[in-house]
C-alpha cells in the first residue's frame, strides 16, 4: 500500500468519525427539549446551537455524496431521526391562501413603542404601522409608554375599539387590540418579576375565541451587554471569563423561569380544552427549546403547519432566532403564516397568521 493510499484511507476514517460525532450531536440538540432546564438548564444551551450541528450534517452529507456514496447513510440516519425537531426550526410548506372570512391575526413585541415616554416618530411610526396591518386582533408585548390613552385613542380610530391592558409595576406590559368585543380577560399566574401572560375571551362572531397573549422570561440582558456579545460573534472583541459566567448565569437562570412558566400555561390550555385557543406571544426561546414543546404538544404550532424556513423573528446584536409564536388549538384552521421581515421598528419582526374558526369536534 502507497502512502498517500494510507493516508487519504485514515483520512477517510477520521471524517467517518467526525461525521457520527456530528450526528450524535445532531440527535442530542434535536431532544434536548425532552429535559426540563428546570432540572437540568444546560439543555438551553443545546436548544440555541441547534443550527450547528445540523449545518456540520448537512455539509457532511453534500461531501460523502461526492466523496463516497455510502457514508452519506450516517448524515441521512441522524437527519431521519431528527426530522420532527428540523421541521420545528425549518418547516417547508406549499404556498397557500385564505378565504376571505378568515380571522387576521398578529403577535408582535412593539419594544415599548420606540421612544417609551414620549410620542416620538417611531412611535409614530409604530402605531402607524399597526394601525395599517390588516389584522382583526394584535397580541402586543412590551407595551409599555407613558401616553398610554394617546395610543389606545389612535388605535381606536384605527377599528380597535377594544382593549385589554395588563400592566404590573417594573413589568414588561403587553396588551391586545381588538376589532371584535372583549369579554373577560385574566392574567395568568406565572412566576416573573418582569414578565407577564394574560388570557382574552374575544366574542368572534358569536364564537368566543380564548387568546393568550404571552411574554416569557426574558434573558435580562442590558443594551450594552447585547452590543458587548454581538462584538464577541462579529470577533471584535473578547469577552473575560468574568464577562461569560456572569452572560451564561442570565441564560440558564432565565430558562429555568421559561420552563416553569410554559408548565403553567401548558396547564391552563388543558383546563380550557372545551373552548377554541389561539396564544400568541414572545417565548424568548426557539423552536426546539422546552417551553416551545410544552405549548405544541397541547396546540399546533401555525408557523410549523404554514410557513417555509427558519422565518428569524429576533433580529439584533448579531443574533437571528424565531422567539415568536402563534399556537392554535385543532378546531382552527390555519390558512397562512407569514413573518413581516421587512419592518425593522422593534427588535422583534411581527409574526401574522390567517385562522379561520370552526365548530370543536
Amino acid at each position: 500500500m502507497t502512502f498517500i493510499k494510507i493516508i487519504t484511507e485514515w483520512v477517510g476514517r477520521l471524517l467517518a468519525f467526525l461525521n457520527v460525532v456530528a450526528a450524535i450531536a445532531m440527535c442530542a440538540v434535536s431532544y434536548a427539549h425532552l429535559v426540563s432546564p428546570a432540572k437540568y438548564a444546560n439543555t438551553e444551551l443545546l436548544a440555541l446551537v441547534f443550527p450547528l450541528p445540523l449545518a456540520v450534517c448537512l455539509a457532511f452529507l453534500l461531501f460523502w455524496l461526492l466523496a463516497n456514496r455510502k457514508m452519506c447513510l450516517i448524515s441521512l440516519a441522524a437527519l431521519l431521526v431528527c426530522w420532527g425537531p428540523i421541521r420545528d426550526y425549518c418547516p417547508v410548506n406549499l404556498p397557500s391562501s385564505a378565504p376571505k372570512d378568515c380571522l387576521t391575526i398578529m403577535s408582535f413585541n412593539v419594544y415599548n413603542f420606540p421612544g417609551c415616554n414620549t410620542m416620538s416618530e417611531k412611535a409614530d411610526t409604530m402605531i402607524a404601522y399597526l394601525s395599517n396591518s390588516g389584522a382583526d386582533i394584535l397580541c402586543l408585548q412590551e407595551t409599555a409608554h407613558k401616553n398610554e390613552d394617546i395610543i389606545d385613542e389612535r388605535m381606536s380610530n384605527a377599528g380597535y375599539h377594544h382593549v385589554a391592558h395588563h400592566i404590573r409595576d417594573g413589568a414588561e406590559h403587553i396588551a391586545v387590540y381588538s376589532k371584535y368585543p372583549i369579554l373577560w380577560d385574566e392574567e395568568i399566574p406565572i412566576d416573573s418579576k418582569y414578565n407577564i401572560c394574560a388570557a382574552v375571551c374575544v366574542d368572534v362572531n358569536g364564537k368566543p375565541l380564548l387568546l393568550m397573549n404571552c411574554h416569557l422570561e426574558s434573558f435580562s440582558f442590558h443594551h450594552w451587554e447585547k452590543k458587548a456579545i454581538q462584538n464577541m460573534l462579529e470577533r471584535k472583541n473578547k469577552l473575560d471569563d468574568k464577562h461569560k459566567r456572569k452572560y451564561l448565569g442570565k441564560v440558564l437562570t432565565s430558562a429555568r423561569k421559561r420552563a416553569a412558566q410554559a408548565d403553567v400555561l401548558a396547564q391552563y390550555i388543558r383546563e380550557h380544552r372545551d373552548m377554541s385557543i389561539v396564544l400568541c406571544g414572545d417565548f424568548n426561546d426557539p423552536p426546539n427549546s422546552y417551553a416551545y414543546h410544552q405549548i405544541a404538544k397541547e396546540l399546533n404550532n401555525c408557523y410549523r403547519r404554514r410557513a417555509t424556513g427558519p422565518g428569524f423573528t429576533y433580529n439584533r446584536g448579531g443574533l437571528y432566532f424565531r422567539i415568536d409564536n402563534i399556537f392554535c388549538s385543532s378546531d382552527i384552521e390555519t390558512y397562512t403564516c407569514e413573518i413581516d421581515a421587512k419592518t425593522n421598528i422593534s427588535d422583534h419582526y411581527p409574526i401574522v397568521c390567517k385562522v379561520k374558526m370552526a365548530s370543536k369536534p
